[in-house]
Order: C-alpha cells, then structure tokens, then sequence
C-alpha cells in the first residue's frame, strides 16, 4: 500500500507545475509581442497616411481658417491641391497642442516639407536678411546671392545642381575657414558650399549661370548651430524647410508617410516640395 504524499513532494510538484505554466506563458508572449507591436505600428501609418492625405486634398474648415477661427485643419489653397504657404504659417503661429485635436483627433504627429527644387530665373521680390538664417536671392537675371547670418555659431552647407547649365561662383565675404566652388560636367554645375558663420561673421557669395534651367535642385541645405538647432533657410522669402508637431516621438511604434506635392509661396510661385506625416 503506498504511503500518502509527503508535504515536501507536493510542494516539488507545485513548484515544477508553476515553471511549466510560467514556460508556457512566457513562450506565448514571446510569439505574441511581436504581433503586438506590428498591430501598433500598421495603426499609426494608417495614421501618418490618412493625416497626408487629407492635409494635402482639404483646404479645412472654414477654407479661409487663417482668417477667421479654425475647426478643422486643412492645408490646401482651395483652389488646388498646393500647400498654402500662408495657412502654413498661420497653423505654425498656433502652436502644435492648440492645433492637434482640429487635426486627428487623440494622435500625435510630426508634419514637416522642405523645398527640393526652385526656378533659378525668377526676380524675388523681398529677400530678408533675418540675422539667424540663410538666404537665396534670386535676381531674375542669371544671378543668386547666398547670405548666412546667425545669432551663434552656426555651419552652413548648402548643394545645388544646374542641369544643362555653367556657373561659376564669387566669393563676396568669405574666411578661410569657408568655401564655395562649382563643378561643371556634361550634365550640367555643381556648386557645393560650407560657410562656417557667426553672429560677427555673416558669409556671402555669389552664383552666375548661363543657359538658364527651369529648375535648380536642392541636393543638400543645412544650417545649425554647434548645439545641433537648425536655423531657417529661406528662398526669397519662402522657407525652404519647415516642421509643425511634437519635437519627439516618444516610441518605437510610429511610421511615416510622404508626399510628392507643391507649396505655394509668398509670390505666388509655386514649389516642389517633399511633404511627410510622422504619426504615432
């Protein structure tokens, strides 16, 4: 007749059950957690990309929001699908927290462009020299002038390519420490700046270019400070690169969206312009 079970071999059989329970549950959410986060991250670029599309397809409500008192944020001009560059800053002014409800309701998002290409022929009919940006100035007549003037210590590069196009480049208030070329092949100029400026050394130069593109192509246009804060750069008087949104994600679990779209600026010229949602 066997003897009944000891209080120690219950326990030795408890405890053995419970790492098999446990095992088998920390498998299951091993298996599960990443399903988990491949739900999160589809739901935040059904998110990114909804945001997109209606920002660049609605002009919100009212249309003329900029003007009067906004209830749903739309980008558009109304009369096309460009990016109204007035309701544009108009949103910016607002700040972030007092727009994201009127936006998608309970979602963060980053929305952000910047300008890739710009006709080099056209006359700007203002161009500021802010005192903490950059400025491109077209004159209209085969000339631009590039201007850094920061607040602090800042490093301006800036690319742009000319298809099918000679420049040259002159030099108007650069050091040493700075430099500005271009490089022409068969397809077309290069010109490649990097101006280490300050709040006492503004740098400036020069571009002269024959056989006019339509198009000038931003390769590379940066500008920030030694702490990392990015400066503004200007087209006339146009930002070339602009964000609205939370300064962070925050998560891993977000996705972004693009957009090929147009922006249309303070003279009414219009450019292309890379648009992205970020949204989590």
């Amino acid at each position: 007749m066997r003897s009944a079970q000891s209080p120690v071999e219950f326990i030795i059989v408890v405890f053995l059950f419970m790492i098999i329970l446990i095992s088998i549950f920390t498998a299951f959410l091993t298996k599960l957690h990443p399903e988990i986060e491949k739900a999160i991250e589809q739901r935040a670029c059904l998110k990114a990309s909804g945001l997109a599309t209606f920002l660049l397809s609605e002009p919100g409500t009212p249309a003329d929001w900029q003007s009067s008192e906004l209830q749903l944020l739309g980008l558009t001009n109304g009369t096309s699908r460009y990016i109204s560059y007035d309701k544009w800053l108009a949103a910016g002014s607002m700040g972030y927290l007092n727009i994201r409800n009127k936006t998608v309701p309970d979602t963060s998002y980053l929305i952000g462009y910047n300008i890739y290409a710009f006709n080099p022929t056209v006359a700007d009919d203002v161009c500021p020299i802010t005192g903490n940006g950059a400025v491109i100035c077209r004159d209209g007549a085969g000339s631009i002038t590039v201007t850094a003037s920061p607040a602090s210590p800042a490093i301006f590069n800036l690319k742009l390519f000319f298809p099918y196009s000679t420049a040259t480049v002159t030099p108007a208030s650069l050091e040493a420490s700075d430099s500005a070329a271009a490089a022409t092949t068969a397809s077309g100029t290069t010109v490649t700046a990097r101006l280490n400026t300050s709040a006492t050394d503004s740098d400036q130069f020069s571009i002269a270019f024959t056989a006019s593109p339509k198009l000038a192509f931003i390769q590379t246009a940066d500008y920030k400070t030694t702490g990392a804060a990015d400066l503004q750069i200007l087209i006339g008087n146009t930002s070339a690169v602009e964000t609205i949104g939370s300064a962070s994600t925050g998560v891993n679990n977000y996705c972004k969206s693009e957009r090929a779209a147009g922006l249309v600026g303070k003279i009414n010229e219009v450019f292309p312009v890379r648009f992205s949602a970020l949204a989590w």
